[in-house]
């Protein structure tokens, strides 16, 4: 993934970063920190692309969405978009595991 697309695009727009980590629920400085450690969460990209009105997939470099080629690789594409979907299911299961470890303590100490 390309970060600096992301503060490329948003310069583009005349959006801050400021006003962009207001618009997706981060701090000013988490914002900056995923930037620079290239590392966010599905759903952040998500986010962000959604306050700069592209696809998540403008974040990625070319040559791996396009082979170079200047023509979207539509399976490529949507194996992002897959991966993405996948990543959400994963995080509702864990939550899922979570709340149900919590309601298992709860009625081992009720006993």
């Amino acid at each position: 993934m390309n970060y600096e697309k992301i503060k490329s695009l948003a310069k583009k727009q005349k959006v801050k970063i400021k006003e962009l980590a207001q618009t997706v629920e981060v701090s000013e400085v988490g914002l900056y920190q995923m930037l620079r450690n290239q590392s966010m969460k599905v759903e952040t990209l998500e986010k962000i692309s959604s306050a700069l009105s592209v696809s998540p997939v403008t974040f990625f470099d070319d040559n791996i969405i396009d082979g170079g080629t200047g023509i979207a690789d539509y399976k490529s594409i949507a194996a992002v978009e897959r991966s993405s979907y996948l990543e959400k299911i994963v995080d509702l299961q864990s939550e899922t595991i979570r709340l149900l470890r919590e309601q298992l303590d709860t009625c081992r100490q009720s006993k």
